[in-house]
């Protein structure tokens, strides 16, 4: 579930597929998400509740990771 920690939001995956990857060499498994759009705004929406599967879409950043 993801974390509010004020400055920044915190989300624990277990990263189960790749669709596509092009600059980064991301590793199935588990991780934690920084993501910005959350971050930019403060908030943790929308929820993600335990034990769900959900497409997560995203831009690499080769400068952050």
């Amino acid at each position: 579930p993801p974390h509010d920690k004020g400055s920044h939001a915190e989300v624990n995956v277990k990263i189960k597929k790749l669709l596509k990857s092009t600059k980064l060499k991301i590793l199935r498994g588990k991780r934690t998400l920084y993501p910005e759009s959350w971050t930019n705004r403060g908030c943790t929406c929308p929820i993600l509740n335990p034990g769900l599967e959900y497409l997560v879409a995203g831009h690499e950043d080769v400068r952050t990771g």
